[in-house]
């Protein structure tokens, strides 16, 4: 009887995890926007700043974090959306990424998928 205890309370710990683990993701990480569902109010490239500030046009997804990358003389800024929630309340996105922008000539905003590309500025 005592090994059926240990085992049941083993899955029953498994399918907790899972289930938050899920719901993390769901709730706060989920996915990259599309770029046709981000719009920009404001654009700001200066000699160690980029600037961005933004909304998403989907109405129940709030802004959860960004994630950047620098190829040749492009910056890709991947945007990601959640749930609205304690967590993610606004759909309203302020960024600021602090790197030298002396090589940056052109700068994108990046969807889910690699292709999805959007130019947004251009020296």
């Amino acid at each position: 009887m005592g090994n059926f205890c240990k085992i049941l309370l083993s899955c029953l710990a498994l399918l907790v995890s899972l289930i938050v683990g899920l719901g993390f993701f769901y709730y706060v990480e989920r996915e990259y926007a599309a770029t046709d569902t981000i719009g920009l109010t404001t654009i700001e490239v200066l000699e160690d700043t980029i600037h961005l500030k933004g909304y998403t046009s989907s109405s129940a997804t709030g802004f959860s974090k960004y994630m950047y990358t620098s190829v040749n003389d492009a910056l890709y800024i991947r945007i990601k959306y959640s749930l609205v929630s304690r967590v993610n309340p606004n759909a309203d996105f302020s960024i600021t990424i602090n790197e030298p922008t002396d090589n940056i000539n052109k700068v994108y905003i990046q969807g889910k998928d690699h292709q999805d590309i959007r130019l947004i500025w251009e020296k």
